[in-house]
């Protein structure tokens, strides 16, 4: 019931759509003008069961087949600054991206070639979608490449997030 435009950034992760955080699913149209007049919208790992896609601006359909974390298509992106090309490969997808509206721009690609980080603007604003559970990785107790990567990974998330559009 918040007033949105008192947020630059809105983050809905895992299980938002599932367990209707913040009454999410019943703001949809709210949501998606946060994002025209100039919001981010960070949203991880959509459950293909659960979804409730109606706010984002561009078509994505899941799907119940997972996959890895693969390829890095697009590693001048701000989200992988700093992280050695590979790295984040093999982390689990729970599901996967079926397909992608066009006007989302694939980051990262499943280890099957599905998406697996896109991004899309709309109007004024920004929807970036993180399909792979780096979550889950990184708050591993030890100290592997691959937690590192997952975390640096979600540090730079949250900077993207946080920064203001130019």
């Amino acid at each position: 019931k918040a007033d949105l435009t008192r947020f630059g950034t809105i983050v809905l992760g895992a299980e938002a759509h599932e367990k209707n955080y913040a009454g999410c699913r019943a703001a949809s149209a709210r949501l998606t003008r946060f994002v025209i007049n100039g919001g981010t919208l960070l949203v991880g790992q959509i459950n293909d069961a659960t979804w409730h896609p109606d706010y984002l601006p561009r078509d994505l359909v899941p799907g119940d087949a997972g996959t890895e974390a693969g390829a890095v298509l697009v590693p001048e992106h701000a989200i992988f600054t700093d992280l050695t090309t590979g790295v984040l490969t093999g982390v689990q997808s729970f599901d996967r991206f079926d397909w992608a509206a066009p006007g989302w721009r694939v980051l990262m690609a499943g280890a099957d070639g599905s998406p697996a980080i896109l991004q899309t603007d709309v109007g004024k604003g920004r929807v970036l979608v993180v399909m792979p559970s780096f979550d889950r990785v990184a708050v591993a107790t030890d100290d592997t490449e691959p937690t590192k990567a997952a975390r640096a990974l979600i540090a730079n998330l949250l900077r993207w997030a946080g920064a203001p559009r130019r």
